[in-house]
């Protein structure tokens, strides 16, 4: 079987290099390529493919990168990865699931000059509740590392409990070591931020007609820049009473960075700050709504509702 899965990888490389020259001449767009890399119009392309679709292709990446054949798309220098936790809503009757992570490792692919090596991004327990991250995120952790290729992310899940209908289970974890295949590039200068979206649906299973529940950690990597994937988020629901002052909070993930911020309380008042700050002189509810737009001028937008009542 792995023969055949290597015999069409070869297969596949060797079709789209004879196909890269005559369509390299589709990509129009001024590429962030490296100006001391190759700029053919194979290389163009490849690098057109995985900047606009980041999480596509990631065995064929993967088998391009440990070959050496990516390489001329890395220009020397740092930049900077944030990784960020988010859930999808369990259909389980699933009310708290606590998930404690103890340690993050990358692994660089190298290049034709450098060996590869595994970096350390967390190495501290952090426990989350999963159902709070619900259509959020939460910070997981961040290093500043070389510029190139990474091959894999490897978490150790050092343990779970989760609450479903009242009753709390001290999940068993067959594997607590994680091993996620997804090929991603930190660029000079640049951040990258990779969104973990640990699927509780999908990583919980009952044993057998035991009671018990064991847990089989499913979880998608989401690389931002990619299509559909830039979001923002609001916070809230807020609540104060008239003439109080509220911190509003506003978050966002995917898409291309820097954003710009755009607020809209609901009174007619607005602001361009990420996190501002607003009063109300009336009681009433208030739709409040959050607009964000990337580098690429893509727009994600939130609302939430602020809830002012009589002054005490």
């Amino acid at each position: 079987m792995k023969k055949k899965i290597i015999g069409y990888l070869v297969i596949m490389l060797m079709i789209t290099a004879a196909t890269l020259p005559a369509l390299g001449s589709i990509v129009t767009k001024e590429s962030n390529i490296p100006k001391n890399n190759p700029t053919t119009s194979g290389f163009n392309l490849f690098y057109w493919l995985f900047e606009r679709f980041p999480n596509a292709f990631p065995l064929l990446k993967y088998v391009l990168i440990v070959n050496g054949f990516l390489d001329g798309f890395v220009k020397e220098g740092t930049g900077s990865l944030v990784m960020r936790l988010t859930d999808a809503p369990p259909e389980l009757n699933i009310t708290e699931a606590l998930v404690t992570i103890s340690q993050v490792t990358v692994h660089y692919a190298g290049t034709n000059d450098t060996n590869g090596s595994w970096i350390t991004i967390v190495n501290q327990s952090q426990t989350f509740d999963l159902i709070q991250l619900q259509n959020a995120t939460d910070v997981l952790g961040g290093a500043d590392l070389a510029a190139g290729w990474y091959t894999q992310i490897r978490l150790f899940v050092e343990n779970a409990l989760v609450t479903i209908d009242g009753v709390q289970y001290d999940l068993k974890i067959p594997s607590k070591n994680i091993k996620l295949i997804t090929p991603f590039l930190v660029q000079d200068n640049l951040t990258l931020t990779l969104t973990l979206d640990f699927d509780v649906q999908k990583s919980i299973h009952q044993a057998g007609n035991s009671g018990k529940y064991i847990m089989k950690p499913t979880i998608k990597v989401i690389q931002a820049g990619g299509p559909g994937e830039f979001e923002a988020d609001a916070g809230g629901d807020y609540e104060a009473a008239v003439n109080e002052t509220i911190q509003f909070n506003g978050t966002a993930w995917g898409g291309v960075e820097p954003y710009t911020w755009s607020w809209n309380f609901g009174d007619g008042a607005t602001s361009t700050v990420q996190n501002p700050q607003h009063a109300y002189t009336q009681e009433g509810n208030y739709e409040v709504i959050l607009t964000v737009t990337d580098a690429t001028n893509q727009t994600a937008t939130d609302h939430t509702e602020a809830q002012i009542g009589d002054e005490d």
